[in-house]
């Protein structure tokens, strides 16, 4: 993975919402976003990859591993339940009952 990668993170990510809209989910102005997406900013800093990575399936570790094209730290596991409620937090409704689901069927 490279810095092309993390840009079709953040692309994907987005979606359709505008720069403005995405950066205020993290909290980060939408010039920061923009800068990211389009590869302008090479090197963001600590607290930029920390707020991405509250939201996004990837640690602030993972997304500068990406972008500066090496391999990860092991991944970030899921060691409890208050892990999986912080990951679900931002999916949508039916994506967390679907979620929900799967866990009683598959283990209860």
């Amino acid at each position: 993975m490279a810095l092309s990668d993390f840009q079709e993170i953040l692309k994907q990510a987005r979606g359709h919402r505008s720069f403005r809209a995405f950066g205020a989910l993290f909290g980060l102005p939408h010039s920061t976003v923009r800068r990211l997406e389009q590869g302008e900013t090479t090197n963001p800093d600590q607290e930029t990859l920390d707020a991405l990575a509250e939201k996004l399936p990837y640690t602030a570790d993972e997304l500068r591993a990406i972008i500066e094209d090496r391999q990860p730290e092991p991944l970030r596991e899921v060691a409890s339940a208050e892990d999986i409620v912080r990951l679900a937090k931002d999916l949508p409704a039916s994506e967390i009952k679907r979620a929900i689901q799967l866990i009683v069927d598959r283990y209860l």
